[in-house]
């Protein structure tokens, strides 16, 4: 009898060590100088997004749409800004198009609970996804991308293939460096 009372004692002590173990969480555990506390809190927390993300199938599902969703912003944005036939605009028109397919992608992969509760779970996660790869299309528009479709705009008339600034025709000083061969001679 005094045994079950020690080792129940024993376990409500361990009980309200792990509890104020997990109101201090990693960096309070730290600042307190308690570092075991703190690794215990970490391999906690690996854990948990062990077994609610990384084991779960409706978490990859989501996780694979907002994927798409951000490649799919990338390539658009990006051939929306190294093309000239895309105003601002058909621009907005695209995005908001890919953002209402983003929901209507997240509602597909759902459970039949969580699209009872409706798409407005998913707006936030939507939203980030879309503007990461408008983000990452607008450093391609005109980057590598825009290098591709826009060099001949970039490189001045009358300039060699490789050389897009400098003097047009001549130093500073006023000497021309080269001229530029006309038609018909030689």
């Amino acid at each position: 009898m005094a045994a079950a009372k020690a080792q129940a004692a024993k376990r409500a002590a361990e009980r309200r060590a792990a509890e104020q173990r997990k109101r201090d969480g990693i960096w309070g555990s730290i600042k307190k100088g308690n570092f075991g506390a703190a690794w215990d809190n970490t391999v906690d927390e690996a854990q948990s997004v062990w077994d609610d993300k990384l084991t779960s199938a409706d978490w990859w599902k989501h996780y694979g749409v907002d994927k798409l969703i951000t490649a799919a912003a990338v390539t658009g944005t990006a051939l929306c800004i190294a093309s000239a036939v895309c105003g601002m605009g058909l621009f907005v028109v695209g995005a908001s198009a890919l953002f209402v397919a983003g929901l209507g992608g997240h509602m597909a992969v759902a459970t039949e609970e969580d699209r009872r509760q409706g798409a407005t779970q998913y707006l936030v996660r939507t939203a980030e996804a879309e503007v990461k790869g408008i983000a990452l299309g607008t450093l391609w528009g005109r980057g590598v991308g825009g290098a591709l479709w826009g060099e001949e705009e970039a490189r001045p008339v009358g300039r060699p293939e490789g050389v897009i600034c400098g003097p047009r025709d001549s130093s500073p000083a006023g000497i021309p460096l080269r001229t530029v061969p006309q038609e018909g001679r030689v």
